[in-house]
């Protein structure tokens, strides 16, 4: 059989997507007649899939997520600038294990006196840019750690066989097929609903930040209001803490998600 599609401007989905077929003996052949000419495309075997001609393809979740290496090694490949960014900003990898060192007491089997230790440390810091930019910068900040939680969805999404899409409402009517999530998540359906549902809520901040100005900056935090199609909804107030503690919780996510970070089992 032999599929003729008229009138398409961008093939890429005909080109990547080798379900595009139909039941017809052993082969089909698509072919496309875009300016200028006739555009052979490649020949596939035949599909379970049936789809007609002129039609967007209806994409569903085909694989079952292993969440590998591999899939681990896309997802930091996404994230790297931005992890560095809020880890950098916020303190996140310098924060001390032990707040204070304990001085210790060593008895010697061959002294007759203890021997003492008494240790000490400093910190100095000379112009720190932390402090000036926190102050200034919340809606880029607030920003970059929408887009982490964006490409952590985005991945997962991807993952289970369904395309990359700048449209945020599409991954959330995806988010409602019941995705596969990566095992730290699936395993606590509560820290599932509860990421779709800050993913749900943020959106229409992420946007009025990017497209409008419906949002003031001081003293370290943002009050935004959502502005979906002209609509301009009650302002939402993130303080600077609050923000550094959404950061730290997705940028936390994150590390646990690609293992970077392990969870205590008996905690």
């Amino acid at each position: 059989m032999h599929i003729l599609v008229h009138n398409r401007g961008d093939m890429g989905w005909v080109q990547g997507i080798p379900s595009i077929l139909a039941r017809a003996g052993d082969r089909v052949a698509i072919t496309c007649s875009c300016s200028p000419g006739i555009v052979p495309m490649t020949e596939f075997r035949k599909s379970d899939y049936i789809i007609k001609i002129n039609e967007q393809p209806n994409h569903k979740m085909t694989l079952q997520p292993k969440f590998a290496t591999d899939a681990l090694d896309r997802l930091a490949e996404r994230v790297d600038y931005e992890e560095w960014f809020l880890e950098a900003i916020h303190s996140i990898a310098e924060q001390d294990l032990f707040p204070s060192w304990p001085d210790a007491v060593i008895y010697p089997i061959n002294q007759p006196k203890p021997i003492y230790y008494t240790f000490g440390r400093g910190n100095v810091i000379l112009g720190d840019w932390r402090p000036g930019f926190l102050a200034a910068g919340a809606p880029l900040i607030f920003i970059c750690t929408f887009k982490i939680l964006d490409m952590l969805i985005e991945w997962i999404l991807n993952e289970n066989g369904l395309p990359s899409s700048f449209r945020f409402q599409e991954k959330l009517k995806n988010l409602k097929n019941s995705p596969k999530f990566p095992p730290v998540i699936e395993c606590r359906p509560w820290l599932q609903e509860r990421l779709i549902g800050l993913y749900a809520e943020l959106e229409p901040l992420r946007g009025t930040v990017i497209h409008d100005k419906h949002f003031t900056s001081t003293g370290g935090g943002i009050e935004v209001s959502s502005s979906k199609k002209g609509a301009v909804g009650p302002p939402l107030s993130v303080c600077a803490d609050s923000l550094r503690k959404l950061g730290l919780t997705i940028v936390s996510i994150l590390k646990y998600v690609k293992g970077t970070w392990l969870i205590d089992d008996f905690r």
